[in-house]
C-alpha cells in the first residue's frame, strides 16, 4: 500500500507530493481540522445541520479512500517489481495533486461553514474517479491477448452514437420492432475517446445508465439504475463481490447502494464482445447518467 498523503495533516506531505507543491507553488496550503471519529448517533440518510453534513461527508470520503486502497492493492499484484514502483510514485504525485485541486477549488468558501462539507465532496470524488481509472487499467491487464489483433474493437470507433445488440442482425439495420420481437440485451451509447455513456438493458426490461471507459470490448466504470414503475430497482452487491446484472452475466456491478428512485453502482463492467453493431436509431444516448 502507498504511503498516503493525509490531506488533512499537510505537516504530512510526502516527498513526492512537496514536489508537486513546488509545480503548484500559486495554489496555497489550507489547515483542516483532523476527520471526526465514527459517531453512531448520526443517521447519514437524514443528515440536515452543518455538523452532521460535514461529518457524512468525511465519512463517506474515508470509505471512497478504503475503495481506492483495495483497488490499488490489487493491481500492485498483477505487475511486475518495476511497473509497481512506478505505479507507487504515480499514485504519490496524484494523491498530492488532489489534494491541492481540492484546496483550490473549494477556497472560496474557506471563511465559511460548509468549507468541511465541500472540502470532502471535493477529495472524495475525485478518489472514486480515480478508482474507476485503476480498475479500467486492471480490466484491461485481464484480457486475454486476441488471436486476431487486426479485428476492430469498440475502442476503436470513430466518436458517435452506436447500439451494441446480442442478437444476429441480417443487416446493419435493424428496426425498433425487429428488436422487440427478436429479444436480447441492447447497449445504446455515445463514444468521446474512450469515454463511454450509455444504456443498457434487456429489450422490453430493465434498464440501467452506465458511464466508464472503453477497452477493447469492456466498459469498465459505473452504473445508475432508475427504479421503473412495476419493476422495482434492487441492490445486487452492497460490497466488493461482483454480481452479474443481467440473465446472460454481460453487465456485472458491484458497491451498490440505494438513493431514491436510484441504485448506484460505484464499480460496474460490460463486457461487448458477444454484441454485434447495429444502426444508431432514432434515439439518442445519454450525455451522462442520473
Amino acid at each position: 500500500m502507498w504511503q498516503r498523503q493525509n490531506p488533512l495533516k499537510p505537516t504530512q506531505k510526502s516527498m513526492i507530493a512537496a514536489i508537486v507543491a513546488i509545480a503548484l507553488s500559486t495554489v496555497g496550503t489550507t489547515k483542516v481540522s483532523a476527520v471526526d471519529p465514527p459517531n453512531p448517533n448520526i443517521d447519514c440518510t437524514r443528515a440536515t445541520s452543518n455538523v452532521e453534513l460535514k461529518y457524512c461527508a468525511e465519512q463517506s470520503y474515508l470509505e471512497a479512500e478504503r475503495q481506492l486502497d483495495r483497488t490499488y492493492d490489487q493491481l500492485l499484484t498483477r505487475l511486475d517489481p518495476q511497473q509497481q514502483q512506478r505505479l507507487r510514485e504515480i499514485q504519490q504525485t496524484w494523491t498530492g495533486f488532489r489534494d491541492r485541486n481540492c484546496e483550490l477549488e473549494v477556497a472560496p468558501t474557506r471563511d465559511g461553514t460548509g468549507y468541511g462539507l465541500f472540502l470532502h465532496q471535493c477529495l472524495e470524488r475525485m478518489t472514486r474517479q480515480r478508482t474507476i481509472d485503476l480498475e479500467s487499467y486492471f480490466t484491461f491487464r485481464q484480457e486475454p491477448i486476441s488471436s486476431n489483433p487486426a479485428q476492430p474493437t469498440i475502442a476503436d470507433l470513430p466518436d458517435g452514437n452506436y447500439r451494441y445488440w446480442t442478437g444476429t442482425p441480417q443487416g446493419l439495420t435493424v428496426s425498433d420492432e425487429e428488436l422487440i420481437n427478436a429479444g436480447g440485451a441492447l447497449f445504446r451509447f455515445r463514444k468521446s475517446g474512450d469515454r463511454i455513456v450509455g444504456i443498457y438493458g434487456i429489450i422490453n426490461g430493465e434498464t440501467i445508465c452506465i458511464n466508464g471507459r472503453i477497452r477493447g470490448n469492456t466498459v469498465a466504470g459505473n452504473a445508475v439504475q432508475t427504479e421503473e414503475p412495476f419493476i422495482p430497482a434492487i441492490v445486487l452487491s452492497s460490497d466488493d463481490t461482483f454480481a452479474a446484472w443481467d440473465p446472460s452475466a454481460h453487465l456485472q456491478v458491484r458497491r451498490g447502494r440505494s438513493s431514491g428512485n436510484f441504485v448506484r453502482y460505484e464499480s460496474a463492467l460490460l463486457e461487448l464482445s458477444q454484441f454485434n453493431r447495429i444502426n444508431a436509431g432514432s434515439q439518442l444516448p445519454p450525455s451522462q447518467c442520473p
